[in-house]
């Protein structure tokens, strides 16, 4: 059974010691849950995720759907295909122009900077025809009232 937004706030108004809700309004603990569903995401990218059919851009560099907070795997080309994760030094130094290769609608290879969250890259460049399927971390849906399950497992 999930956990109601109900479940938390009455926990919290527990141990605030504040039945009557007088200095912890109840409107005001649902939305530092909400928030404190967006702040769990900081340290567990992967406690809110989705799976998106992804098209990709022509070139090798490619960004995140809009609503993606980071990539966490590329699962597949669309067309069940599967495309491995490569290390950028290992492309670098075995194929030093693979950023320049001829493109293609079908993606064998990808990498990832963690630094950089929204974007990565694939190998061989990308046509426009090229899709991926990316799990993604995506925000948690804000819970609208108590009786509502919170969002995160």
């Amino acid at each position: 059974m999930a956990t109601t937004a109900k479940q938390v706030i009455d926990s919290a108004v527990e141990v605030l010691h504040d039945d009557a809700g007088v200095r912890w309004p109840r409107g005001d603990l649902l939305a530092y849950l909400n928030d404190a569903q967006r702040e769990v995401l900081l340290y567990r990218p992967d406690a809110s995720t989705a799976v998106v059919n992804h098209t990709l851009t022509t070139g090798f560099l490619q960004t995140l759907p809009a609503q993606a907070l980071r990539l966490m795997d590329v699962k597949c080309n669309v067309s069940g295909r599967a495309c491995k994760l490569a290390k950028r030094d290992s492309l670098d130094d075995q194929r030093p122009s693979w950023r320049t290769d001829t493109a293609s609608a079908t993606v064998k290879a990808w990498t990832y900077d963690e630094r950089d969250p929204k974007r990565f890259e694939v190998w061989p460049p990308a046509t426009s025809a090229a899709a991926l399927r990316l799990l993604i971390s995506v925000p948690p849906a804000d819970v609208a009232n108590e009786d509502a399950p919170i969002s995160l497992d």
